[in-house]
Order: C-alpha cells, then structure tokens, then sequence
C-alpha cells in the first residue's frame, strides 16, 4: 500500500503520538508497503533525520497548538492522489480538517487515530481548553470521524470512553493496537552502561518511573505513596524530562516533606536515550505509573518486553489486559489506590517476582508485538477493519 501520514509532530519529546507513529511506519515499510510522514515541525529538526522514510516538514506553524500552516495543506491536497489512503494522527489540530478536505477531493479514504484525545478525562482537568475542543467540534470536528474509513482505537477502553466524550457522534469504530519495537544489541551491555551512568543504584533494587515529569502522571501520588509504605533497601528512580519547573519544584518539596533523600532514596536521571531507557527497564523491579489518563500506556506495553512487571492505574488503558494476563496490578489513580500498588509489591517473594516477569514477557508476545500492530493496521487501511 501507499499511506501517507500526517501528524502535528513527529518530536519524541512530545509524547506517544510520535512514538507510535514512528514504530508502526518502520514495521509497514519492513513489511514492504511505501509510507511517508507530512508533520508541521520545522525542517531540520534534529528528531527528523534517519527515519529511514520520507518526512515531509512544513513548519514553523502558526498557532503552536493547532498548526495553522497554508504550506501544509497546499502540499496534501496537491499529494493526496498518490496514496491508497491517508491517516489523521491525533485530534484537534490543523491537520484533521485538511485531510479530511484533501481525501474528499481526491476520493481517497482515510483513517483517524485519536490517540486517546477523545478521552473525558481531558474535559475535567482543562474545562477552558474543552470550550476550544467543543467549539472545534461543532464547526466540523465531528464530520472529520464520521467521514473516515475507520476511526481507530488502540484498545477496547479508549473506545468505550471516547464514544461518551461529544456528541453528535458518528464513527466506524475499529481496535487497532500499538505495538513496540524490541531493542537491538546486548542486555548485558547495556547493564554495563547503567551501572555506570548510576552508580548509585548498584545492588540495589529499584521501582521505575518512567515518562515525562508532569501532573497527569501522577509523579506527586508516587513520591507519597514510596514514602508512606517505603520497603527497606528500595530506591525510586524518576526517569523523563522535567517539563514544569514548578510541578518538579513541587514533588521536590514532597520528599523534603516526607525525608525522602535525592540520590539515597530517589533517583532523578533526567531523559534517558534508548540504551539506557531499555536498560532500566530491564534492571527495574517494576514499572510505576499511577496516571490519570493513559491512552494506551507505551511504556508498559515497552516494560512487558523487558519482563518487567507493571503497577499501573485503572485509567492506564491496557490495565484490564495486564491484569488478566497477571502481569502486573492496577488500582484506582488515587493516593490510596497508588500507596496500595506499592504495598503489595513490598509483599512479593522471589518467586512472585519471577512469575509476574513470565507473565509480562507471555503478556507483551501474546499482544504488543510490533509485526502484529503494523499487520493489524494495514488490515485497517485497506479497510478490512
């Protein structure tokens, strides 16, 4: 097939969206299928290079959040004729109407991927940022999903949220999972490496956080929770840009507050590349991520692969799949609900350990293997959905 993509920003620093759209587009042209990417970056961006695919990029935008870029849209719809179908990465920006204006005059389909952008959980936290969502809707927001092939969903969850989110509602609804790329090289290597950009963490056994420093996280729930139910000898690493200086001032002030010791009993590593990431996963005792919205949850599909077992909220998405696969435990996203994932975690013996790590690696194969996604989503846009 020949796909075009399009999304608001290919920068991994950005979140899930670049990173699903980047593993998936490498699995189809392994597969042998013609992909491009149209984003709005800016040309040059250091993140665009080695792709390994065309990436076509029509930045800088106007309007940062929504996109506004005339270059963009002139280019798709002079394009659009030369694919099979065409995707809308993400909600609420510039590019959904263009493609949807584009495929239209062409008479090609296309595909929505709302990654998790229709979730209700959004119109809570940020009710005035809703008011624009609203209004974008009603001006044809809603047509951008009803006219597509398929809108597709990455788990069962997303979509049953999402159908609740706006009204007036019409889609074709289809599941279409991500999957993750397993890392090349040696684990023993990379152990190697992390021992010594850590010394610290030597011989000692560790929960992972692992993701972008932010209060959708849940990062304040996780530092009070491994303080009131601390277990002897356990650190916490915190792993991911900072990029609120005042929500990182504030979960500084909880380990003050709680006499958590920076580099004793947490650990701030900042952003990791991919070495370094996939070895703490590898060496962590379990993945932690308490968010409060979690689309598809990359990183615990990513600790599945490495073995790890993952303590995860009931708005992580994937939390039904790993619970029936015992690959972990979720609770509500709650102080309560993230202080009881860690005290039960302190109950592990060996033995559970090592039977929730076959779980995870037989849960990751069984699910999230990268092949099956592309596979998966190629059925989608070639409207098999």
């Amino acid at each position: 097939m020949r796909i075009l993509k399009t999304v608001h920003s290919l920068d991994p620093a950005g979140g899930g969206v670049a990173t699903a759209v980047e593993a998936l587009t490498r699995a189809e042209v392994a597969l042998g299928h013609q992909v491009e990417v149209a984003c709005l970056d800016e040309p040059g961006s250091p993140w665009l290079a080695g792709r390994g695919y065309p990436v076509h990029a029509f930045g800088p935008k106007i309007f940062r959040g929504y996109g506004w870029c005339p270059a963009f849209a002139r280019w798709v719809k002079e394009n659009a004729r030369r694919f099979d179908v065409l995707t809308v990465e993400g909600m609420w920006q510039f590019h959904g109407p263009v493609v949807r204006a584009a495929a239209r005059g062409a008479g090609v389909p296309y595909v929505v991927y709302p990654h998790g952008m229709l979730d209700p959980w959004f119109e809570r936290a940020y009710p005035r940022k809703h008011l624009k969502k609203v209004i974008y809707w009603k001006l044809g927001g809603h047509k951008i999903l009803r006219d597509a092939r398929a809108v597709a969903f990455t788990t069962e969850e997303e979509m049953r949220l999402a159908q609740n989110s706006f009204l007036p509602w019409a889609a074709r609804s289809v599941i279409s999972p991500l999957g993750v790329e397993l890392p090349g090289g040696s684990p023993a290597v990379r152990a190697i490496k992390w021992k010594e950009k850590f010394p610290a963490l030597a011989g000692r056994k560790f929960l992972l956080y692992l993701g972008r420093v932010d209060p959708k996280k849940g990062v304040d729930l996780l530092i009070e929770a491994f303080a009131k139910a601390r277990a002897v000898g356990l650190m916490l690493v915190l792993a991911g840009p900072e990029g609120r200086p005042e929500f990182s001032a504030r979960c500084r002030d909880l380990m003050k507050q709680f006499n958590l010791r920076e580099g004793v009993e947490v650990l701030w590593t900042g952003l990791l590349d991919q070495d370094l990431k996939w070895a703490a996963l590898e060496a962590a005792d379990a993945l932690v991520l308490p968010s409060h919205q979690e689309n598809f949850g990359y990183v615990v599909a990513e600790a599945l692969a490495a073995g790890t077992p993952v303590l995860i909220s009931n708005k992580v998405n994937l939390w039904r799949e790993v619970v029936e696969d015992g690959a972990g435990l979720a609770a509500e996203d709650n102080a309560a609900g993230t202080r009881e994932l860690l005290t039960r975690h302190a109950l592990w013996t060996e033995a559970d350990r090592a039977e929730f790590s076959a779980a995870a690696r037989a849960c990751f194969a069984r699910r999230f293997q990268i092949e099956a996604a592309a596979r998966r989503q190629i059925e989608v846009l070639g409207g098999a959905g």
